[in-house]
This record gives C-alpha cells, sequence and structure tokens, in this order.
C-alpha cells in the first residue's frame, strides 16, 4: 500500500513558478607568479570573467515569490556581484542528447528522496549556455520577480539586490 505522507511524495510546485533561462558573469581573479634565481619574485593578478547559467523562477501564484523562496526554500538575498551561496543540495537536472534542461531538485527531504521544484518539459539550451554549463558544472538559482520578466527587468533586479539565490549543482543525464 503506497503512503500518503507528504514526505514520501515528491513535490512540484510548478504551478506557482514560470522559469527564464540566462546567464550572468562573475569576476576572476588568476595570479601568475615568475620566479628567477637573481632576481625579485614576480606576482601579477589578472583579472577576467566566468559566465554562469541562470535559472530565474518567476511567480506565477499568489503564495510563489520572494518569501515563499527566502522562508520554504532557504534561499537568502543574492548580494550580487558577488557569487550566490553555493548549495550542494540543489540541483538542476539537464539531458545531455538534446541539450536541454529538464527541471530543478531538491535532495533535502528526511527520507533521502530527491523533490522535483520545477518540472521545465524540455528547454533546449543554446550551444553558449551548453558550454557554460559543461565547464562550470554549476547554475544559479534564483527567484524574486512575477509574470514573464525581460531580460533588462533581470538584470535590473539582480543589480538591486531584490534576487534570493543559490549555487547549485548542474547535472547531465
Amino acid at each position: 500500500m503506497a503512503s500518503t505522507d507528504p514526505v514520501d511524495r515528491p513535490h512540484d510546485d510548478g504551478a506557482q513558478y514560470g522559469a527564464t533561462v540566462t546567464h550572468v558573469g562573475f569576476p576572476t581573479y588568476d595570479f601568475t607568479v615568475r620566479r628567477h634565481p637573481t632576481m625579485p619574485t614576480a606576482v601579477a593578478l589578472h583579472r577576467g570573467q566566468i559566465r554562469i547559467v541562470v535559472i530565474v523562477l518567476n511567480a506565477t501564484s499568489d503564495t510563489a515569490g520572494p518569501r515563499h523562496l527566502e522562508t520554504v526554500y532557504d534561499w537568502p538575498v543574492w548580494r550580487h556581484p558577488q557569487r550566490p551561496e553555493v548549495r550542494s543540495d540543489w540541483f538542476a537536472i539537464f539531458h545531455a542528447a538534446s541539450r536541454s534542461w529538464r527541471g530543478i531538485f531538491h535532495s533535502g527531504t528526511s527520507r533521502g528522496h530527491a523533490i522535483q521544484i520545477l518540472d521545465a518539459g524540455v528547454v533546449r539550451m543554446t550551444d553558449q549556455m551548453w558550454d557554460m554549463l559543461q565547464s562550470t558544472r554549476t547554475v544559479v538559482l534564483c527567484g524574486g520577480l512575477r509574470g514573464d520578466p525581460s531580460g533588462p527587468e533581470i538584470g535590473a533586479a539582480i543589480g538591486k539586490q531584490r534576487m534570493h539565490a543559490i549555487l547549485g549543482q548542474a547535472l547531465f543525464e
């Protein structure tokens, strides 16, 4: 007999959130050290940028939104330009053969089963975003907006620190 305990059943907040996929840059720093036996050691700092895929959850109901992300999902406010807090219990699943995003999952249940938070269906990634996923193996999961925001609206909300976010794993099937 199947259990009716809510902890045993996968929970899907898909009815509360839509999603937008984009990407963001973070500064990186690299050091070059040159040593020579007869000269002082030279150290040079090089600044670059790494791009990471961002999946934005957009609230589609009154119960969803920033408060839900903070209290239920435990996603803190994103202090951009810093990277969001790393969370190994959150991940996005990508299908390698079709280069598509499939959904968001959380592995923090009491029974050890992953909970599907959002079923994305099949969202094909651009070649550029797929390369980002392959090189970083991470994804920013964030939210804080309603409806279907544009790229500039998402960028403005990130810049104004109005988004809640974590840095999760990108897993491939």
